[in-house]
């Protein structure tokens, strides 16, 4: 009994940790960065020196879209660009957490995201 409680805590986990809070970057390193595009409220910065001999997780990083389509942005976003936002620094794909763009106004500002319309 006590094998299957804890087997049941650990597969619950993260989805209890990761409900409703979106943590800002530990060390974001801001002065790597340059002003990519400016919005009312945030800046998404992107990394000014890129090593383009970097290889890059090929991994899709599931990103707040509107109804009825699935996003993702890959390892490359995750890693050069960041959003600045109330004093603070995130990752691209938390920026989208607040509602602040949408998946589709990144695709129009240049960064890479790729949609398929959900069933």
């Amino acid at each position: 009994m006590k094998r299957y409680l804890v087997i049941t805590l650990l597969m619950i986990t993260p989805f209890l940790i990761s409900c409703g809070y979106v943590a800002p970057l530990e060390n974001p390193e801001p002065e790597l960065f340059s002003v990519f595009h400016e919005g009312d409220d945030f800046t998404i910065l992107m990394r000014t020196e890129i090593d383009p001999d970097t290889l890059y997780v090929s991994m899709g990083y599931g990103i707040k879209s509107p109804k009825g389509y699935a996003c993702i942005t890959g390892a490359y976003e995750m890693v050069n660009y960041m959003v600045l936002y109330n004093d603070k620094y995130y990752d691209i794909v938390s920026g989208a957490e607040f509602n602040i763009y949408s998946a589709f106004e990144l695709s129009d500002w240049g960064i890479s995201v790729s949609c398929t319309i959900e069933d």
